[in-house]
């Protein structure tokens, strides 16, 4: 009796589930993605060969994802394994540029914040070796439910002949990816993602994945950006638990 019950706690229950989270970082990629890298580095190199001091660029947006997991095992190492994640993606911009001489000093500052939110559903196939260490490959589905542009610059002029009045503007706005952009966004973002993790015996799974999203935009005048997101991510697996309750060790 004692070697049955062994027997059944070494075999992996068909189902599993839990809660998933953690952070990821994305960057806007693609020819377009390129293409508009490229001209915040032109607008710079332009400002510097003027005498400007410049700098700029296209940077990371950091964020989270938390959602639910759960998996179906097939076979002994094979398991279909999908989630239902909220996640945070997008991307920021910048332009900075100040000149200096004797008469004024001229600063400029822009920020641009791309903030686009999804509710991903992953679907793919996982491979659990007898170490632990587990791959995954898969689809993802996102359902695009916000998407915000936030804008910030200042600009200012300071003399140095105190009679003359000084000039500052500050701007801040919110907008739209298609206000800002004049391309409207996908609400549905297919995607590719490739996981390698390690899954401990007892509640916990750790992962880092990488994502390669589609346009992130309806296709207009060959626009085609897309994001690259890399995750790190911690499942608590709760058939654990419910394991523990029927005598199982792991």
């Amino acid at each position: 009796m004692a070697q049955k019950e062994k027997k059944n706690s070494d075999r992996p229950d068909l189902f599993y589930y839990g809660f998933t989270g953690g952070g990821n970082v994305s960057i806007l990629q693609g020819a377009s993605g390129s293409l508009r890298a490229a001209y915040i580095r032109d607008f710079v190199s332009y400002m510097n060969d003027r005498g400007y001091s410049a700098s700029g660029g296209l940077s990371p947006r950091i964020g989270i994802n938390a959602g639910v997991m759960g998996g179906y095992n097939f076979a002994k190492r094979f398991s279909l394994e999908s989630s239902l994640t909220f996640t945070q993606k997008g991307f920021r911009e910048a332009v900075n540029y100040e000149y200096s001489d004797t008469a004024y000093t001229v600063k400029y500052n822009s920020s641009v914040k791309a903030n686009l939110d999804y509710i991903d559903f992953t679907l793919g196939i996982r491979y659990k070796h007898s170490s632990g260490i587990t791959v995954f490959m898969g689809f993802i589905s996102g359902l695009n439910v916000n998407d915000r542009v936030y804008q910030t610059s200042d600009y200012s002029i300071t003399y140095t002949n105190f009679s003359s009045s000084n000039l500052v503007v500050n701007q801040d706005s919110m907008l739209f990816i298609h206000q800002y952009y004049g391309v409207n966004r996908k609400i549905y973002l297919p995607a590719y993602v490739w996981r390698i993790g390690y899954s401990t015996k007892r509640f916990l799974d750790m992962d880092l994945s990488i994502e390669k999203s589609s346009n992130i935009f309806v296709n207009d005048q060959n626009v085609d950006p897309n994001f690259l997101t890399v995750k790190f991510n911690v499942a608590c697996r709760l058939d654990y638990f419910q394991r523990r309750k029927k005598g199982y060790s792991h």
